[in-house]
């Protein structure tokens, strides 16, 4: 399973052979060095979250954040996960504590099965479910 440190190593890394690379292709003055460095989004099937997401959450959030309608009326405070009203509320650490802790009787804690380094990958793989409005 691939770490947040992991994760932080494979994103800087490449960025950092970019920018040395591309300091030494200006230096040299060609037509190619001068042109616009692009470096692309993260994709969310690159984060690591995203397995423990399916794993663990979507069972009741589904797979893109949204529950189904049997699951909604099973719990009726269940949040849609992909509303950026619902989550440019909460910052990560609320959300890591709703993780840790549950919620009540309907989501049950995953201090027990997830670390604290995992959790915040969940977290950021959420953060990637949002749907612009």
């Amino acid at each position: 399973m691939t770490s947040f440190s992991t994760l932080r190593v494979s994103l800087v890394f490449p960025l950092g052979l970019m920018l040395v690379v591309g300091h030494v292709s200006a230096a040299s003055g060609s037509a190619a060095a001068r042109a616009p460095l692009v470096v692309s989004r993260v994709h969310a099937q690159d984060l690591p979250g995203k397995a423990l997401y399916l794993e663990h959450c979507k069972v009741c959030h589904g797979v893109e954040g949204v529950p189904s309608k049997l699951v909604a009326k099973r719990f009726a405070k269940i949040p849609n996960l992909s509303d950026s009203t619902f989550l440019g509320k909460r910052s990560d650490d609320s959300i890591v504590v709703v993780l840790q802790r549950g919620v009540g009787r309907d989501m049950k804690p995953f201090a027990d099965k997830l670390s604290l380094e995992q959790m915040r990958a969940v977290v950021a793989y959420v953060r990637t479910l949002v749907k612009a409005h």
